[in-house]
């Protein structure tokens, strides 16, 4: 639950520095969707537990971060992974701020690679990682639906 609690921690914190600064985030279209249909939200709640978090940690720390470390050192090896995570969900946001957009999920994305590189398994990540993006989307519905 740390793992989770470090992300939403950080998200809480870096919305508020750019909130300060002026500066507004892009939104995922995802989300424009489900503001359409608040049931694609109830849908991508466990779809982010079985599919997407460990989907896109197999790929981007299993694949692409363990494939770095074989022979870069492994702070490298997560900021170059992290990296190519962040820039990836460009081609998913819409409207301004889009840049402040992948800046989050590139620091979000280091403490999954930290996480993935201190505990040497692939599955706390991504529990992380599923569980971080059911709670977004369990926010998202009940914004959606006047729950909140």
């Amino acid at each position: 639950m740390g793992g989770v609690g470090t992300l939403l921690g950080l998200l809480i914190v870096s919305s508020r520095v750019i909130s300060s600064l002026g500066l507004e985030s892009a939104e995922n279209q995802v989300v424009t969707v489900g503001q359409q249909n608040p049931i694609a939200f109830l849908i991508l709640i466990p779809l982010s537990f079985l599919l997407v978090g460990p989907g896109e940690e197999l790929l981007y720390r299993g694949l692409v971060q363990g494939t770095l470390r074989e022979t870069l050192h492994p702070t490298r090896a997560i900021v170059l992974a992290s990296a190519l995570f962040a820039s990836i969900h460009l081609f998913s946001l819409s409207g301004e701020g889009k840049l402040v957009y992948v800046g989050i999920a590139f620091v979000l994305a280091l403490v999954l690679g930290a996480t993935y590189e201190y505990t040497d398994n692939l599955v706390v990540p991504a529990l992380i990682h599923g569980a971080y993006n059911a709670i977004q989307f369990t926010s998202a519905y009940l914004t959606a639906t006047g729950g909140m």
